[in-house]
């Protein structure tokens, strides 16, 4: 009876989320992190195309206050509830140890490329201290991050098909980097001409579709085959070995898991004592 009442909560939940107003509280937030992860963690593209027409050397002079303005604002508002005393130390020792990289650099090369380095220690540490704000999350931001992560997902992967089929049929590439620039990735004797949807280049475009791919695998698992089919499709339209590579070692892992499963539903099935039902289902109640 508990667990029929648990069921019946959870899909009573489910139900209000689906008749949640468009700009319900909760929605507002998922679209804000949202957008916050889509230009922060994917928006390389935009980022490149900033520092092309700016004149900067690094994207991250724009990508990177994307992620440190929302996660200090954070800090500020949780206090020391928003990360754990052994994620403090980890920062600690990193933010130490990158100190002491750069107090390397300086005495023994002397001559290299301070903002560089900065920015890379800067950009380890940002990822840091998200994985240790997600461990401690409340459960508002978990259900944010969640929402956000599908739609995210499909707009990466419909960018790079769209893409694909303007440039074949219009000979137009809107690559978001090639849109805002006119300097987007060309085509070579070997590969041909391959969109980059949203990132900078075409390797780049498989990576991300890959990790907003592995977000909803994990987190989303009752969207995971729409998940794979627009994952299919957009890798595809990229041409990359790396996102077909990604893309067999899904279908590998699915294989040996519905092997694993097969294997396991036949030694239950063999471990059943005569005369109790033949399902796996039913081995618990013999």
């Amino acid at each position: 009876m508990a667990a029929d009442g648990g069921v019946r909560a959870l899909n009573t939940a489910r139900a209000s989320e689906r008749t949640l107003p468009l700009l319900a509280p909760s929605n507002r937030l998922a679209l804000v992190l949202g957008a916050i992860v889509l230009i922060g963690g994917f928006g390389d593209g935009i980022g490149f195309a900033l520092a092309f027409l700016t004149g900067q050397r690094s994207p991250w002079v724009f990508l990177l206050p994307v992620l440190v303005i929302p996660i200090l604002l954070y800090l500020l508002v949780r206090g020391p509830r928003a990360i754990r005393d052994q994620d403090k130390l980890l920062l600690l020792f990193f933010a130490a140890l990158s100190g002491v990289i750069l107090l390397v650099e300086w005495r023994v090369v002397g001559d290299f490329y301070l903002l560089g380095l900065g920015q890379l220690l800067v950009y380890v540490l940002v990822l840091i201290t998200l994985r240790a704000l997600f461990k401690s999350a409340p459960a508002w931001l978990d259900g944010a991050f969640r929402r956000s992560l599908l739609p995210i997902h499909f707009f990466l992967c419909a960018y790079v098909i769209l893409a694909y089929v303007t440039l074949h049929a219009l000979c137009v590439d809107l690559s978001i980097l090639n849109a805002l620039t006119g300097t987007g990735a060309r085509g070579s004797d070997y590969y041909g001409f391959r969109p980059s949807g949203f990132s900078r280049e075409p390797q780049w475009t498989a990576i991300a579709l890959a990790a907003s791919y592995t977000g909803v695998h994990y987190l989303i698992p009752a969207r995971r085959v729409l998940a794979f089919v627009a994952l299919l499709a957009a890798s595809a339209a990229v041409g990359s070995a790396t996102g077909m590579v990604f893309v067999l070692a899904v279908v590998v892992g699915f294989v040996f898991r519905q092997l694993r499963d097969i294997r396991r539903e036949t030694l239950a099935f063999r471990s059943t004592p005569r005369g109790c039902a033949h399902s796996a289902l039913d081995v618990r109640r013999c």
